[in-house]
């Protein structure tokens, strides 16, 4: 299996809705986990600034993010569990590891 892709979405979140953002993205897992190409996926939220949190997900190839879940069903329902807790639109990049300890 070849290395991952990682894609990192920084979220930031209305103020006084970070807890049930969290618990959309716990609904949200089974539709990750069904995502073809899906590896894996952690939520980390900032601690100098509260609102913001930073998803990241593993997929096997950038395609199964940009194209196989973009325009799946999956994400749909993905945006109707969090999508209400944004304030703003979501930064999204992907990466490769180039160095590693």
């Amino acid at each position: 299996m070849s290395e991952p892709v990682l894609e990192i979405a920084e979220i930031t979140i209305r103020e006084g809705a970070e807890d049930a953002f969290i618990g959309g993205v716990r609904a949200a897992l089974p539709v990750f986990q069904a995502a073809a190409g899906f590896r894996s996926l952690k939520l980390r939220r900032s601690i100098e600034r509260p609102a913001v949190f930073r998803l990241m997900i593993e997929w096997d190839r950038l395609e199964d993010h940009t194209i196989g879940f973009r325009q799946s069903p999956g994400f749909a329902r993905w945006r109707e569990l969090v999508g209400a807790f944004f304030d703003g639109t979501p930064v999204v990049d992907h990466s490769r590891t180039v160095v590693e300890t």
